[in-house]
């Protein structure tokens, strides 16, 4: 036991010292990576910075910091808000050149538009010289010559299914409208115009049918409304026994017409609107019968664009057929005064009663005469002294 002792106290102790060793050897080489480290990172800061050869100054800390990084976002800020007023800026004069080039495109289409006008009103103006007569002229007549005479009506007309209110225009707001059909006026032709009386507007027509062509228009003659009363114009091309006619329902006048021709009138429709103050409501136009062939189609339109049709023209050849229509109408209306009634055709007869004349009283003249119109339109003077004791009786009451 003593021996065995003995032999294991050398290998411990040899141990233990070679344990030592080792941690003195683990130790000195920390020490030795240590300062490894510390003189190369010492030397990497005496390093020039690459490309330059400088030695870069060591990073400081300015004590001013809060103070520069306050006065760059003022300068961020001002030249964010430079750039948007610079962008306003652009974006107003973008809208304002729109606004001129706008105000340009509109300036040039009002001088557009009054030239415009201004050759519509020439136009107008001619055509109703052409077709009336000059108004500044007195005494003047148009290329289609006087109004005819009245003529009694072709059919036997209905009472009128409601009066019309008193209506009054100048001579000179009436104004001719575009004539359709056949408008070359040759040597085989004739031209008429008819004439609404004083205060009547255009409100129904007679057509005279002809068998040339099929079934075509050989004359018109307009039926025209003065308050209370129907009054018939003259026979405007040739009269027929085959006859139409279409008339206004209640409160309602001609606005203009369809149509188709070729080298005659072959089928009128009037329309017809409401008359509501002194102008028509074409809102509510309707078109009436169809005068004239029944299967041809009205491929042709004038509207009076509200204005109140007062009389028609136009030309026809002789002893055939209607070839050309317009429409006359009023430019300007006023409400009229309620007139006396129209005079009906009666019989004058002379004071010893040896003469006589179917007329209708037109007007009681200042020198003693009245003026009588015959029913074929002509007018005759006579002085009152010279007519029957009833006579002028009847002709003191329409004083």
């Amino acid at each position: 036991m003593s021996s065995s002792s003995n032999t294991r106290d050398p290998v411990v102790m040899v141990l233990a010292v070679l344990a030592g060793l080792f941690i003195l050897m683990l130790f000195g080489c920390g020490v030795a990576l240590a300062v490894f480290i510390r003189v190369t990172y010492d030397k990497d800061l005496g390093k020039p910075a690459p490309g330059t050869g400088k030695i870069p100054p060591p990073i400081v800390v300015s004590p001013n910091r809060v103070e520069e990084d306050r006065i760059r976002e003022l300068e961020r800020r001002r030249l964010e808000q430079d750039r948007q007023h610079a962008a306003e800026q652009l974006r107003r004069a973008q809208e304002q050149n729109r606004a001129d080039a706008q105000m340009r495109r509109e300036n040039e289409q009002q001088l557009a538009d009054e030239r415009k006008l201004t050759e519509e009103e020439e136009q107008r103006r001619l055509l109703r010289i052409a077709v009336l007569g000059d108004p500044a002229v007195p005494g003047s007549t148009g290329r289609f010559g006087e109004p005819l005479a009245t003529a009694p009506a072709a059919v036997e007309l209905p009472t009128p299914p409601a009066p019309l209110p008193p209506l009054a225009y100048a001579e000179e707001a009436v104004q001719a409208g575009e004539r359709l059909g056949w408008t070359n006026i040759g040597s085989r032709e004739s031209k008429f115009i008819d004439r609404a009386p004083p205060g009547g507007v255009l409100v129904g027509a007679i057509v005279f049918k002809s068998s040339r062509f099929g079934t075509t228009v050989a004359g018109i003659q307009p039926i025209y409304q003065r308050q209370d009363q129907y009054v018939a114009g003259g026979i405007c091309g040739t009269s027929t026994s085959d006859t139409a006619f279409s008339l206004a329902e209640a409160g309602e006048a001609v606005s203009g017409f369809r149509f188709r021709s070729g080298l005659v009138v072959d089928v009128i429709a009037l329309t017809f609107a409401p008359l509501e103050g002194l102008q028509l409501n074409i809102d509510d136009e309707r078109q009436g019968e169809r005068l004239g062939s029944p299967d041809r189609d009205l491929p042709k339109v004038w509207s009076g664009d509200s204005k109140l049709i007062v009389g028609i023209y136009g030309t026809y050849e002789n002893n055939t057929n209607v070839r050309s229509l317009g429409m006359l109408y009023a430019d300007q209306v006023t409400a009229g005064e309620l007139g006396p009634p129209l005079q009906p055709l009666r019989t004058f007869s002379s004071a010893n009663g040896k003469f006589t004349v179917e007329a209708k009283l037109v007007k009681i003249n200042d020198d003693g005469t009245v003026s009588l119109e015959r029913e074929d339109g002509s007018r005759v003077s006579a002085p009152i002294a010279s007519l029957s004791e009833e006579d002028q009786k009847y002709i003191e009451s329409q004083r």
